[in-house]
């Protein structure tokens, strides 16, 4: 059976979408970000929390920050669009956003929340187009899909880029394997670019930061901790052709993220933007899955009736 609740805690709402069947719960707050703050299973919580970076007034560093209209970070923050040079922080301004709630509800197959972003005056300072950004959470069995719409509401060609930063919790990060398929591999640190292997677990060496860019990802990513146990799968749709995987150690996170554009693309890759004439839209999805031992548990007890 799923559930969908809205709840309102101290200046803040909070939607709650649950699977009674195998206790797969996902926490969002539309007025941080519209983002994903928790997924939980039985009692095991698969997403990277940090409450005293939610309450602040600092970007999100924990849960699944949204990206829009860019990814990464712009170099000098800075970008020309109309005519103008235009200043926006990292991964754009969807992060900041109180987002709309739109409707929620459950049905026998699903539980779901509908969110909106819309530009206004604030956000054509930064960032000049007319704009909405639909999203629709959706917990289906063991995984949560966010379906995306962005919708050009203004009257000359809008560009842009859009992505997921999802924090997951991990063990450590040396018991960390991931499985990608992808054409190429860059890792910034080492200056290296590479093909892309099938298995890939960062060389660890000290360092407070480790990243690794992947080219042409093949649409799902996969996690290992042999530490926790835990089996995490990212899918993405072919919008997605860059996936980022990214860990401070010491905080016991890495990020797996799907990026439709590389960062700074506005100088570096502008062939790489999104590009929708005026009333155009486009559409997009991601999924996280839980595949490890909660999953497949509370599957096997409800197959013998228990």
């Amino acid at each position: 059976m799923y559930k969908a609740k809205e709840y309102h805690v101290p200046a803040q709402q909070k939607l709650v979408l649950e699977n009674e069947d195998n206790g797969l719960t996902a926490v969002i707050l539309p007025a941080c970000g519209g983002m994903l703050v928790s997924l939980n299973m039985q009692g095991q919580e698969y997403l990277y929390s940090d409450v005293a970076n939610l309450l602040s007034e600092e970007r999100p560093k924990c849960g699944m920050p949204i990206l829009f209209p860019i990814c990464g970070r712009l170099k000098e923050d800075s970008y020309f669009e109309s005519g103008e040079i235009r200043h926006m922080g990292i991964h754009g301004l969807a992060q900041y956003a109180v987002w709309e709630v739109m409707s929620a509800g459950e049905s026998e197959e699903n539980s779901y929340a509908k969110l909106r972003f819309c530009s206004d005056e604030r956000t054509k300072k930064l960032y000049p187009y007319e704009f909405c950004v639909d999203l629709e959470y959706k917990l289906v069995g063991n995984s949560l899909y966010v379906f995306q719409t962005y919708h050009n509401q203004s009257e000359v060609t809008m560009r842009f880029s859009f992505g997921f930063h999802p924090y997951f919790c991990i063990s450590e990060l040396k018991s960390v394997e991931f499985q990608i398929s992808a054409d190429e591999l860059w890792i910034p640190s080492k200056k290296l670019r590479i093909p892309a292997p099938g298995r890939f677990a960062f060389e660890i060496d000290g360092s407070s930061e480790y990243g690794a860019m992947f080219f042409n990802a093949s649409q799902r990513v996969s996690l290992w901790d042999r530490g926790s146990g835990h089996r995490l799968e990212v899918s993405f749709s072919p919008e997605f052709p860059y996936h980022l995987l990214w860990s401070r150690p010491e905080n016991h996170f890495v990020c797996m993220e799907p990026w439709s554009a590389p960062a700074d693309a506005f100088h570096t890759a502008p062939e790489t933007l999104t590009s929708l004439e005026p009333g155009q839209k486009t559409t997009a999805c991601i999924g996280l899955h839980i595949l490890d031992s909660a999953s497949e548990n509370h599957e096997k007890k409800r197959r013998r009736g228990l």
